[in-house]
């Protein structure tokens, strides 16, 4: 029996891409560097902030340092425009009314930066009770490390094996394995169907309110 669920943030909650793409942008048009679509940044996220920016500098401007330099311009840049243009997918917040409606609790555990994840939860679903938002704080215990997911499960005061992780990607997909929740992955985000399928036990679902069945 399913007593937590636990959700990744972009791509399963709301679609940040808009948000991201311009937030990367900003960078590379300082560093006077060619920017990308919003089709070329969606292939490139999942991971954090940090793998997104090693992905849009040019090759051979990518080093480690020159990342790190990049990528706190970036957290600059996405912080004054985190709500511009982000929302929730259709049908998310009907998902988490029966969520709370069942008295099953809910968190969230992302790659994005703490202060976009805490942030961007409090403006978008304030009417909800999150168990916790955990976001990144380093590249040891990002996910996949399952090591706060599992904090997670035991803030909630429940078995991990009873929880359920929900995502849009790899990342995701073996975050929930690594730390033994069942997992769901969702084809709405950042990842499609068919990228998605190459897990050959994944659980896939096209809608959020498909999630219930899993419960």
């Amino acid at each position: 029996m399913i007593q937590c669920v636990v959700f990744d943030l972009d791509g399963t909650l709301i679609n940040t891409l808009e948000d991201l793409t311009d937030a990367a942008n900003d960078v590379l048009k300082e560093y006077g560097y060619p920017t990308h679509d919003v089709d070329a940044i969606q292939a490139m996220v999942g991971h954090g902030g940090f793998a997104l920016m090693k992905l849009a500098l040019p090759e051979g401007k990518n080093s480690d340092l020159e990342t790190k330099n990049a990528f706190e311009k970036f957290k600059s840049s996405y912080e004054k425009r985190m709500t511009n243009k982000t929302k929730p997918y259709e049908g998310i917040k009907k998902l988490l009314t029966e969520l709370k409606n069942r008295d099953i609790p809910i968190a969230v555990h992302t790659n994005k930066p703490q202060f976009a994840a805490t942030e961007i939860v409090r403006y978008l679903f304030s009417e909800f009770s999150f168990v916790d938002v955990i976001g990144y704080r380093s590249e040891e215990t990002k996910k996949p490390n399952p090591h706060f997911t599992l904090e997670i499960a035991n803030k909630a005061g429940v078995d991990p094996q009873n929880c359920l992780f929900v995502g849009d990607s790899f990342p995701d997909y073996e975050t929930g394995k690594n730390a033994g929740m069942k997992v769901v992955l969702v084809t709405w985000g950042f990842r499609n169907r068919k990228h998605l399928a190459q897990k050959k036990d994944a659980i896939l679902i096209d809608h959020p309110i498909d999630l219930l069945a899993f419960l």
